[in-house]
């Protein structure tokens, strides 16, 4: 009985132990995973802003309004055909 308790309580020692360790590597995972998301959203932003500064940077609004029609044409036949 005795040496039946001490297998299981070694048994679950053990488990406790991965346990810990899966928890360590997931929590450095995720930290990895903030990193790395923080960096993306900054370069986002920065890529918006460019995007906002060439279209500040163009023509009047009706050019760009049809530049913007041009360019989702483009696109449409572009997909349809490909």
């Amino acid at each position: 009985m005795q040496e039946k308790l001490m297998h299981e309580l070694e048994e679950e020692r053990h488990l406790r132990l991965q346990s810990e360790k899966r928890l360590q590597e997931v929590t450095l995972e995720s930290e990895c995973n903030r990193i790395q998301m923080r960096g993306l959203q900054q370069q986002f932003s920065r890529m918006e802003e460019t995007v906002r500064s060439l279209l500040q940077s163009q023509g009047p609004p009706e050019q760009k309004k049809e530049e913007t029609v041009n360019i989702m044409v483009y696109q449409v036949c572009h997909v349809s055909y490909s």
